[in-house]
């Protein structure tokens, strides 16, 4: 999966975090979108 920078990932409370703000364990929900090319990418995450 490929992340843009129109990706927006957002914590459990919906505050705007980081993808290096995951850690082991974490559950994440995501929304993703075909690219022209084919591949998937992300295109928002929330953690819980």
């Amino acid at each position: 999966m490929r992340v843009a920078a129109q990706t927006r990932c957002r914590s459990e409370a919906g505050k705007p975090m980081r993808l290096s703000d995951l850690k082991a364990g974490d559950t994440v929900f995501i929304c993703s979108a075909a690219g022209p090319d084919g591949t998937r990418r992300l295109v928002a995450a929330r953690a819980s």
